[in-house]
């Protein structure tokens, strides 16, 4: 059974979007989200944390850095027990991937996680993990003609520097919302994608972290309805368990 709902942060004036959440080894729960304000106009990222299983939290903090637009917080420990913060801003025309890490209670000056070719509309919904001493990111690009794809790029050494920018999906249809979990030196990548008109979920796996990537995806949902939201994770067993939530049934429910 869940235990009944506490409530992290109130906000009465301004839209809460896009929850993360990241736990400690010592079991610290960190949850992280932006901000906008009412027109949609302007973003800011808060977050909050908990020492006792989520029973209480900390008052919010923001996390800023002055750059137009912070939105999409992802938060991720290293395993060496590293918090790092991944968002995207507006900078130089263009929305881009930034990256920070906490050093002694205060996130470090970011850096820009992407170097992109060609002319593109922005970054977006980074996918996180950190694997031994890399760090595997993977987002959602809008490209010049406004069809979305999906970008891979990894660190070897924490995410103090950054391979070059891959691009893994192609072709017409969009590419959205991904996910991964890793296992093995598998990059086991889940998104939606709307080839066939509606919504689906279909999965791509990256060998040897990322330096080949299946031809074709697998394709997890297995019904006509539109699929959002999904998410994947490595159970103990070594089974993935991969959930969405659909409308199969009119209104939206969550499946696996």
């Amino acid at each position: 059974d869940f235990l009944q709902p506490v409530r992290v942060a109130e906000y009465t004036s301004s839209i809460n979007k896009n929850p993360g959440v990241a736990i400690s080894r010592d079991g610290e729960i960190y949850v992280v989200w932006n901000i906008l304000s009412e027109d949609e106009a302007n973003g800011a990222i808060f977050f909050s944390k908990s020492s006792d299983l989520g029973a209480s939290w900390s008052a919010p903090e923001q996390i800023t850095f002055g750059m137009q637009m912070e939105i999409l917080p992802v938060f991720a420990f290293d395993e060496k027990g590293n918090l790092h913060l991944f968002y995207s801003a507006y900078k130089d025309r263009i929305f881009n991937l930034f990256h920070s890490v906490r050093h002694e209670g205060k996130f470090k000056k970011p850096e820009a996680v992407a170097r992109f070719k060609g002319n593109i509309k922005g970054a977006f919904f980074p996918a996180v993990k950190f694997y031994k001493n890399n760090a595997v990111v993977l987002w959602q690009t809008k490209e010049e003609s406004y069809i979305d794809h999906l970008y891979f790029v990894k660190s070897e050494d924490y995410g103090e520097s950054w391979d070059d920018v891959k691009k893994i999906t192609d072709g017409k249809n969009n590419n959205q919302a991904p996910a991964i979990e890793i296992h093995d030196d598998i990059i086991y990548l889940v998104y939606m994608n709307n080839s066939e008109k509606n919504w689906a979920i279909n999965m791509l796996r990256g060998y040897r972290l990322g330096d080949r990537w299946d031809e074709a995806p697998l394709k997890v949902s297995t019904t006509n309805a539109n699929c959002f939201s999904t998410y994947i994770t490595l159970c103990p067993d070594n089974e993935l368990f991969v959930t969405l939530y659909d409308l199969r049934e009119k209104g939206s429910r969550i499946f696996y």
